[in-house]
């Protein structure tokens, strides 16, 4: 599997003296973009190039993140905290994992990968129900009648 990490935050320091991290770039397992924002269009490109997001947060749920990889039918892995249990559905549009198994989070891979059809599926489903605009409409009337 090819992986790529994607943050603003510069980790250069922290991976460079870590060889397994340089020979996974050197042979082009792994991409990193890091140290700056990336524009929407490499955000994009990213998320059309995937075929799962590993959201491993431990504090935050960075909300953008878990939308956009539905709204490109991408599954995602995610950490068990935040928002991320009610809106991942475990074997349906991705996992929830804790963090540092890394082997549960290396079979949910491969779970993803063997299913990608039916999950991306699933993603879009998820994305077009809960956080497309079109499936609020009916809330906002709401609100706006309670206003009148």
């Amino acid at each position: 599997m090819k992986f790529e990490i994607a943050t603003r935050t510069d980790i250069g320091k922290m991976i460079n003296n870590d060889e397994t991290i340089q020979k996974m770039i050197s042979t082009s397992v792994l991409k990193l973009s890091h140290g700056k924002p990336l524009t929407n269009m490499e955000i994009n490109e990213a998320y059309e190039r995937s075929f799962c997001v590993w959201n491993a947060y431990r504090r935050s749920t960075q909300s953008g993140v878990l939308p956009k990889a539905f709204m490109f039918g991408t599954p995602v892995i995610a950490s068990n905290i935040g928002s991320f249990p009610e809106f991942v559905r475990s074997g349906e549009n991705g996992y929830l994992v804790d963090n540092y198994d890394f082997e549960n989070i290396y079979q949910r891979l491969l779970l993803v990968r063997e299913n990608i059809s039916t999950m991306s599926m699933n993603c879009r489903n998820t994305f077009e129900n809960t956080f497309c605009w079109k499936s609020q409409i009916s809330k906002m009337n709401e609100v706006l009648q309670s206003l009148l």
